[in-house]
């Protein structure tokens, strides 16, 4: 849930930046796609 201040984005980037900053998504097909965070 969202409090007032945040952005469902901030809350991703703050969650890969907890797990070392990668995160593997499994696409629609079944293969896998790994999504790394970059510092702004």
């Amino acid at each position: 849930m969202l409090t007032s201040g945040e952005k469902a984005s901030d809350i991703v980037r703050e969650k890969l930046l907890a797990s070392g900053g990668t995160a593997v998504i499994p696409l629609q097909r079944g293969e896998p796609c790994t999504r790394r965070s970059t510092t702004e």
